[in-house]
This record gives structure tokens, sequence and C-alpha cells, in this order.
């Protein structure tokens, strides 16, 4: 299977490649790239979408903006797999209508590999992160139906939780090529690591 073993390019590797990266930090900021991932796993050959076509409508080099925060998560797994920043129910593309109008799919994916993909190994990772000697309790749906990645932060951590979600443009890549521009691409990150200090304090006040 293919997976995005650095923010970089993507390369392949066994299945047991990780559906995330978590770097853990100090300071109440973390950082996520949630489309920042291109694997897929095997059975999801089923995909009509070729490579190029992927990559352009994933968030490639995101991961490298996430590094302004200390503690970051990097989804390593393609949006067109499992969509983190989806309600549950739309986190997998069934219809062009779900992906931008794109035809996803040969022919329509079976429920059971949907199924598959919404229970991902993406739980089973969470629970197997050592976190100084204690694990995490992750559950579905305990307190909340699916939902955008903002709305459970908000939902599940109501006093202490705000969650920014930010949209980059790729004016610092040329989406067709896959090229980067480092420079540009390093100039967006100074600029996001400048509000990191301001945020602290508003969160704070």
């Amino acid at each position: 299977m293919c997976a995005t073993t650095s923010s970089r390019a993507p390369s392949c590797g066994p299945m047991s490649d990780p559906v995330f990266v978590l770097e853990q930090g100090d300071g109440p900021i973390v950082a996520t790239a949630i489309h920042a991932g291109h694997a897929l796993r095997p059975e999801i050959a089923l995909i009509a979408l070729d490579e190029a076509t992927r990559l352009r409508e994933e968030d490639p080099f995101t991961a490298e903006l996430a590094r302004v925060a200390p503690t970051r998560l990097i989804a390593l797994r393609s949006r067109f797999e499992v969509d983190l920043n989806r309600a549950r129910e739309r986190a997998v593309y069934r219809v062009p209508a779900d992906a931008w109008g794109l035809e996803v799919w040969r022919r329509p994916p079976p429920d059971d590999l949907v199924a598959r993909s919404l229970a991902g190994c993406f739980c089973a990772d969470l629970r197997a992160v050592d976190l100084g000697g204690r694990r995490l309790d992750v559950r579905e749906n305990v307190k909340f139906q699916g939902g955008a990645m903002s709305a459970w932060v908000h939902r599940t951590f109501p006093s202490t939780g705000c969650a920014l979600a930010l949209e980059f443009k790729k004016s610092f890549m040329d989406e067709w090529s896959g090229r980067v521009d480092d420079e540009q691409l390093a100039a967006l990150g100074r600029a996001l690591a400048a509000t990191l200090s301001g945020l602290v304090e508003s969160l704070r006040a």
C-alpha cells in the first residue's frame, strides 16, 4: 500500500503503515493536517481516480505547516479513503456530489468496504498511542454522532477547546505537477507561526 512516510512525497510501504503521526510537545496549541495524507489501503484499488487527480484534491505539504505547533497530528491516509473532517455519514465519498463532481469509484463501493473505512485503523492507532505509560480512551459516537473536527472539539471541550479551521489556497505549489515552492511554503509557515503568541494570549484571556 502507498503511504506518506514524510510530509514531502508519497512512497510505498507495508500494511502496518500508520493512519496518522502524532508528535507531542508542550503548550496548549495542537495543529492538525487531516487532509495531508495520500495513502490508500489495497482494497481501495476500486477507486477510479488516478494518483495525480487525487493529489490535486488532497492537501500535500500541509503537514509542514502544522510544524508551527509543538503538538501535531498528521493524517497519512487519503481523504478518498475516509475524510476525517466530514460527518460520519458523509466521510466516505460515495457519489460525485460528495466529491465536487468527481467520479471517485469504478463501481459503487460495497457497504462492507465503506464500513471498514469508517471503522479504520484510526481508532485502533489512537488507542495504541503511549502517553507516558497510559493509553487514550478512544470510543466512537459516545457523545456525538460523528461530525466535523471543529464541531467535535467545541462539543467535547466546551470550556477549554477552541478549534480554528484554516483553509490554505495552494499558492505554494503547482497543483498539476505537484511541485512545491519551498520559499513560499516556508513564508506561509512563518506567517502562521507569528500568530501563535497572540493566540495563546487570547486563550488565556
